[in-house]
């Protein structure tokens, strides 16, 4: 009885330790630009991106987050068209794989997440007449990515990312965001 208990304390020694090297939660915030790829391209330019997302680390080299993000497109068409813009909102789930480890000052990961996307486009006026009415729908989809992050401090971090985000549904609404910001680690 009494090896068992040692062996117990080694190991809830060993595994709170091996715990302990790299962050448990984070959350992020940032942004900057989201091009279009695919059919959506062809009338819509580059637009910009703001998103916020929170996570826990599971394994050293395993992350789970969820990732809230705001893309809007502008009409390529100039002229007398207005108001013309296209909005895609997504809520996902993602799993990272990388490095997590807190001592680490630069962590490269991938990602890869699905979910739902809610996508508008609003009306269209030509000289100041509504000459398309916006709708909106929502779909599912899916991003396959990755990035990089910088330690500034033990609870601070800089990251880029980019990601490809697949929409499912009538023709090709693919993005490709990408995106800096500041993550702080719990």
């Amino acid at each position: 009885m009494k090896h068992l208990l040692i062996l117990a304390a080694l190991l809830f020694i060993g595994l709170t330790s091996y715990s302990q090297t790299y962050q448990k939660s984070f959350a992020s915030l940032g942004g900057v630009i989201s091009i279009p790829v695919g059919d959506i391209s062809d009338a819509w330019g580059v637009g910009f991106n703001v998103h916020g997302n929170a996570g826990y680390v599971f394994h050293e080299n395993v992350a789970a987050r969820v990732d809230l993000q705001y893309n809007t497109f502008p009409y390529k068409e100039t002229g007398d068209y207005t108001g013309y813009s296209l909005k895609s909102t997504s809520i996902m789930g993602d799993i990272m794989f990388g490095k997590f480890d807190k001592d680490a000052d630069i962590k490269p990961y991938g990602l890869v997440g699905m979910g739902l996307y809610l996508n508008s486009v609003s009306d269209m006026k030509y000289q100041g007449v509504t000459y398309y009415r916006g709708d909106s729908e929502t779909n599912f989809g899916m991003k396959f990515g990755g990035g990089v992050a910088f330690k500034v401090s033990p609870k601070l971090s800089l990251f880029g990312e980019t990601s490809f985000n697949i929409i499912f549904g009538e023709g090709t609404a693919n993005y490709l965001p990408i995106k800096a910001g500041a993550t702080i680690n719990f």
